[in-house]
């Protein structure tokens, strides 16, 4: 009987669709909204960043990664990878009256990374976007904090 129950659920599953926060990341803006996702606002940034660690790939460079550990005073320090190798980032980080997450960031050769993203969580997943616009591209984000022993 035991046999047959798991048989009838995995058939069973295999004729139903799964919604899309289950059966895969949402790809754009509008396909994360539409799954009931949310956007980060200017208040949201500061308490979800200060003191988390956040990784991920570079927008648009799946080959480039990053790593920032992020300070409640606004600061921000970590380390960028590429193919040809990796390199310190530091700076500082703020949330702006757009609801937008800002960096004003430099490599250890000085290279600036300035710029401001919109942030967005779907359950309890992060994700980065150039744009608020539905159509914008979508990019995961892994969020980790320490635990005090």
């Amino acid at each position: 009987m035991r046999w047959f129950a798991i048989w009838v659920a995995v058939i069973g599953l295999s004729c139903f669709p799964l919604p899309i926060a289950l059966a895969a990341s949402p790809s754009t803006v509008g396909e994360l909204l539409d799954g009931g996702g949310r956007q980060l606002t200017r208040e949201d940034i500061p308490k979800l960043f200060a003191g988390a660690t956040i990784n991920g790939a570079a927008m648009g460079n799946a080959n480039s990664t990053f790593q920032l550990r992020y300070l409640a005073d606004g600061t921000a320090t970590g380390e960028g990878r590429t193919q040809a190798g990796s390199t310190k980032i530091s700076g500082t980080w703020s949330a702006n009256d757009r609801n937008q997450y800002c960096q004003d960031l430099r490599t250890a050769d000085g290279v600036p990374l300035q710029a401001c993203f919109y942030y967005f969580v779907l359950g309890t997943r992060l994700y980065a976007a150039p744009t608020a616009n539905r159509s914008a591209p979508v990019y995961e984000r892994q969020l980790t904090r320490e635990t005090s022993r």
